[in-house]
């Protein structure tokens, strides 16, 4: 489908309606002429392809030196169709999102690119988006989809990759909390899983035995990235997430569910037992989740459910 022009004038809006670079020399850093930009970048706004918008994304990872005014051009179609992808599940721009998230990092390509107002108007852009893909989650246990380019949990995924380029998980995550939609409840309980629950158990993601259900991301995973969470941010959740505050939350997000999916009590069930059941374990990881979200190295190991040994 096209790009939702609303969308995408707004982008436009924010970053002053870049225009159309007249001297395009950059050069693809995999594939194309030195003129591939030129060639392909149509003055119709409507005719820049998905593919091209793909070509540049993987530049913003690899290219050496990308073009400024190039690059502000594009941007806007980059983010209208990665919002057109994780909203709409446009396959068309499945192959935006590794590229644009990693443009997006501290040490990326497109920071210097924009101004304070334009780089937070980005921000929110993002973070907007990604809560509204949550919105829409349509049930605690979503079925196993056959498009592998959109798992039914990527939302995971990309609220990592958001929280690893901004600092703004604390607003982000009192819209989430504080007055959830049925969809954000849902995610809700599916981030507490994976705490509450091992793996095995855990019929959100495993629903029969065996491996893990499609796209059951880890808390810490990332679209292609090598980075972890801002430090801001992960101070921010080992500050909030206490054992007590996590309780109140599952409790408040279950009973947000229960009337709404009756047939998800016995989940909801398993998951409050051991909540009350395994309270060391389940503070252990706790503690963990910060450090693990913050550094990626770390992450490679998981979860240690040991208890601490006491010094002597």
């Amino acid at each position: 489908m096209p790009l939702d022009l609303d969308v995408l004038q707004t982008i436009q809006a924010h970053f002053g309606h870049p225009a159309r670079p007249s001297h395009m020399t950059q050069q693809p850093v995999h594939s194309g002429p030195p003129d591939f930009y030129r060639q392909h970048l149509s003055p119709a706004d409507s005719l820049i392809s998905p593919e091209l918008l793909a070509v540049f994304c993987n530049d913003l990872m690899n290219h050496p030196d990308p073009d400024p005014e190039l690059g502000r051009y594009l941007l806007p179609y980059c983010l209208a169709g990665w919002d057109q992808a994780i909203r709409h599940q446009d396959e068309a721009y499945a192959a935006i999102s590794d590229g644009l998230w990693n443009g997006l990092l501290p040490e990326g390509t497109i920071r210097p690119w924009l101004t304070g107002d334009e780089w937070a108007a980005l921000r929110q852009f993002t973070g907007n988006t990604i809560l509204q893909s949550m919105t829409t989650m349509p049930t605690l246990r979503p079925a196993r989809s056959s498009n592998p380019y959109f798992p039914p949990y990527d939302w995971i995924r990309h609220f990592n990759a958001h929280c690893c380029s901004f600092t703004d998980l604390e607003p982000l995550w009192d819209t989430w909390w504080s007055h959830p939609s049925i969809g954000l409840a849902y995610c809700a309980i599916q981030w507490a899983s994976r705490i509450i629950l091992h793996d095995s158990d855990n019929r959100i993601f495993n629903p029969t035995a065996g491996t893990l259900d499609q796209g059951a991301a880890l808390l810490w995973d990332t679209v292609g990235l090598g980075s972890g969470w801002l430090p801001q941010n992960a101070l921010f959740l080992k500050q909030t997430l206490t054992p007590k505050y996590f309780a109140e939350q599952f409790t408040m997000m279950a009973a947000r569910i229960r009337p709404v999916a009756p047939n998800e009590t016995a989940v909801l069930d398993l998951l409050d037992q051991t909540l009350q059941t395994d309270q060391t374990r389940i503070a252990l990881r706790l503690a963990q989740l910060p450090r693990l979200l913050e550094d990626p190295v770390l992450s490679y190991s998981g979860w240690d459910d040991a208890p601490l040994e006491p010094m002597a």
